[in-house]
This record gives C-alpha cells, structure tokens and sequence, in this order.
C-alpha cells in the first residue's frame, strides 16, 4: 500500500473505463496455460462499455480466471457491485469488487484491505478446480493443503 500511495500521487487517472480489452487478454493468457490466474484491475470510475464488459466476465468463468477490481476513485460503483452479485450466466463467481476507500479502515488497513481483496480466492480456486480448468501439474498434491 505505500508503494501505491507513492505512485499515485504521479498518475492523473482518467476515462474512459473498459475492463474487457485487459479481461480478453486475461483470457488468452490463461487458455495456453491452463494455470490459475488472479486479474487485479485498479479502476478510477465507472466503465464506460457495460454490456462488452459483462460479456468479457462471462467469458472469463470458462477459464482459471479471478477478477479482483479495487475501486480507488468517486465512482459510482454500483455497476462494479452488480457485476459482483449479479451475473448468473457466469458458470462460477470469477469477480470481486472492492472500494478501497471503504476497505481501508480500522486498526490494521492493510489487513482489512487485503482481507477483502481476497477473501473469495479459496472459494474460486476450489471452484475452477472443481470444474476441470487446471493441468493436472497445477492440482496440489493429496498431502497439501490449499
């Protein structure tokens, strides 16, 4: 977290917003590799192209894909919260939106922050195991533990 804040100070964040150009790429990545991956996509706004995006998320439960996007600017997020919640075409629950603004409090912000940010990767991991995306070199071993 002291690294973003550092740098985010030099970024002038701006629009347009569309997550499915980087949710495409994902995509590809993982469909040669057949190993799990985490997307983390730092967003500053609304997106701007809702249905290609929702499109994109759908496509992405077919593959060992989480999608984890942190909400850093004034939003709005409602769509962001939909697209967590409400999209049962997906064949798992692959997103996770979290507004850093409202995740960063308390005693230890970092680890209410990252709690957040990561509190559905067990679930999906087990999820897309469950469904068959991995290689068989990517499923632990009976005696570990995930």
């Amino acid at each position: 977290m002291e690294q973003y804040n550092n740098v985010v100070r030099r970024v002038v964040l701006s629009g347009p917003t569309n997550f499915s150009p980087l949710i495409k790429e994902a995509i590809r990545i993982a469909s040669h590799s057949k190993k799990y991956h985490i997307l983390l996509i730092i967003a500053d706004g609304q997106i701007t192209e809702e249905q290609k995006t929702i499109d994109a998320i759908v496509e992405a439960s077919d593959y060992p894909i989480s999608i984890i996007v942190i909400g850093v600017g004034d939003g709005p997020w409602n769509m962001m919260d939909d697209f967590d919640n409400e999209l049962p075409k997906r064949k798992f629950d692959n997103f996770q939106f979290v507004n850093f603004h409202t995740s960063y409090k308390g005693k230890n912000p970092d680890l209410s922050f990252a709690l957040n940010a990561l509190m559905e990767i067990p679930d999906q991991y087990k999820t897309i195991k469950a469904l068959g995306y991995l290689s068989l070199s990517q499923t632990p071993s009976r005696n570990t533990t995930v």
